[in-house]
């Protein structure tokens, strides 16, 4: 005898894949914007956040399903808080960068910045 299915509640079925996908844009932003290397940490979570086919919800339960795991523990962390509603998803000491996103200064980047010292003899 097939099991009975119960119809979830329509709170706990909004997709947070847009909003995840917005979050982690506003922080590629801002992490070029002051030339943090951590930039890199969430372009990779928005492109895994943007892989998932199926919807990223929260259960009644507090479960959070079909988020894809992140290397990046502190992407992780930060997203799963945003699905449970303890951060925003644009900070506000983001909203700046967030409106205009910066142009890449290849003076300031990170990956050149540390490439400029490793100089010398191998």
């Amino acid at each position: 005898m097939p099991r009975e299915r119960r119809a979830m509640p329509a709170a706990s079925s909004s997709a947070w894949n847009a909003e995840l996908a917005r979050a982690c844009e506003v922080r590629v932003c801002y992490h070029m914007s002051i030339g943090s290397s951590r930039e890199f940490m969430w372009r990779k979570a928005c492109t895994a956040i943007l892989a998932v086919e199926k919807e990223i919800r929260r259960l009644p339960s507090g479960r959070i399903v079909n988020m894809p795991r992140l290397r990046e523990v502190t992407a992780q962390q930060e997203l799963e808080s945003i699905v449970r509603g303890e951060k925003p998803v644009v900070p506000p000491e983001m909203v700046a960068s967030a409106e205009a996103p910066p142009d890449r200064d290849f003076d300031k980047h990170p990956y050149l910045r540390r490439m400029e010292f490793r100089g010398g003899g191998y």
